[in-house]
């Protein structure tokens, strides 16, 4: 078995046989994270590119006594037939085989479980916590101490059930970090004790380490709140799909001004319609009314009419879940805040509709500073959704007017038709 602290370090020589064909190779780790296998022993692969002819191709072998496992696109790279490996396993070449257990390491681990005083009662670093079934994958408890993570399932499961668990830690880690981050490592390890390392499988690379101070998050994992946060996560993860997707995918992976501006806002949307209780534009009876008058009248058959509330209704209503002491901590004009969210969601999603005033809003500082003031609301009222409140929310706010708020003023962070206000 591997040495359970041990890390691979490659490239590594392997024998063993595709399609067949006995060979031996070496399986290398390029500077951007991919992984590859190649051999100059003649076999069937190498294909251009996103060829029609590029076949799947399984690799089952050693290196050395310890059994590997690798899949992957046919590739043709540097003159050679390879395989661009997407699943690589070392210590078992079974890749339906169960496990019990599985460790992860990931950027910035022992940084979210640090403890802050306005956090509430310190959790015990090695007290076991449950992480709730999610995507067909079991409840698994989760036992972490510095960067190192533990999951273990009551029953021997596939390894996608772990890292359909892990994925979803790993969305939770990068909102209390607030930067993207990645797995560095993973091990799996079957009933009787096996070990089986896992590369090339992780949705997000690994980035340059950067210095964070912890107080800057706007969740830690130290505090006996953090079985009641990992509860609110996975519940969102699986009732509100794809809310803290999408906003995990934001943090980690930020696009164009537009779309992330047009992504939060609708987040910020429908958490309005589930978390308060917004009234309809009509009543009951002026909407029965409403649909008397339209039976009426002769309309195509798909032709619908609902009584909802509306967009700048529901922001608003949630926006006023946050206290007051937040919004003044946050240093952001909410008024000017709500008016031009409700504009530009509108514009963006009708970009005919822009003026010269508008266009020049959507082209300067005022866009930006719009899509970073709604993601600081969201994360907000995600962070109390999920259990930090009174000190430890205004603190959350003082601390993300520092990361994003203050690079666009020192002042109150106001928005007009064209762009920033005057203390800006």
């Amino acid at each position: 078995m591997l040495d359970k602290t041990s890390e691979m370090m490659f490239p590594i020589a392997v024998v063993g046989e595709i399609d067949g064909t006995a060979l031996d190779g070496v399986v290398s780790k390029d500077e951007s994270g991919d992984f590859w296998f190649k051999s100059d022993s003649r076999w069937s692969g190498g294909t251009q590119c996103a060829s029609r002819a590029a076949k799947r191709k399984v690799f089952r072998g050693h290196f050395g006594s310890i059994p590997v496992y690798l899949s992957g696109d046919d590739f043709h790279k540097d003159g050679s037939p390879c395989v661009r490996v997407s699943d690589l396993r070392v210590g078992f070449d079974a890749p339906d085989d169960l496990y019990l257990r599985a460790r992860s390491r990931y950027q910035y681990g022992a940084l979210i479980s640090s403890y802050y005083a306005r956090d509430g009662v310190q959790r015990p670093p090695k007290k076991p916590l449950i992480l709730p079934a999610l995507e067909g994958a079991p409840a698994m408890k989760l036992t972490y101490a510095g960067d190192l993570i533990e999951l273990e399932a009551n029953t021997p499961t596939k390894l996608e059930h772990f890292e359909a668990q892990l994925e979803a830690l790993r969305r939770l880690l990068t909102f209390a970090v607030q930067r993207p981050l990645a797995q560095v490592s993973m091990c799996v390890y079957a009933e009787e004790g096996s070990e089986t390392k896992i590369f090339a499988r992780q949705l997000v690379k690994s980035g340059p380490i950067v210095k964070l101070d912890h107080r800057d998050f706007p969740i830690r994992l130290g505090n006996e709140n953090t079985q009641n946060a990992i509860h609110k996560w996975w519940d969102m993860s699986i009732n509100l799909r794809p809310l803290p997707q999408i906003v995990a995918g934001i943090i980690a992976k930020p696009g164009y001004s537009e779309a992330d501006f047009l992504f939060v806002a609708t987040v910020l949307d429908r958490l309005g319609e589930e978390w308060v209780n917004v009234p309809k534009i009509l009543t009951k009876e002026k909407f029965l009314e409403v649909r008397r008058a339209i039976a009426a009248v002769d309309v195509p058959d798909d032709f619908q009419i609902t009584n909802v509330s509306t967009f700048a209704a529901r922001t608003e209503a949630i926006a006023d879940l946050l206290p007051a002491k937040v919004w003044d901590k946050l240093g952001l004009d909410k008024a000017s805040w709500t008016t031009s969210l409700k504009r530009y969601r509108n514009l963006v999603a009708h970009s005919d509709a822009q003026k010269a005033a508008h266009r020049e809003f959507m082209t300067g500082n005022g866009l930006p500073a719009l899509r970073d003031a709604t993601i600081v609301v969201v994360t907000l009222l995600m962070a109390q959704h999920m259990g930090v409140t009174d000190d430890a929310l205004v603190f959350a706010a003082e601390r993300q007017r520092y990361s994003w708020i203050q690079k666009y003023t020192n002042g109150t962070l106001t928005f007009t038709t064209k762009g920033l206000g005057a203390e800006s």
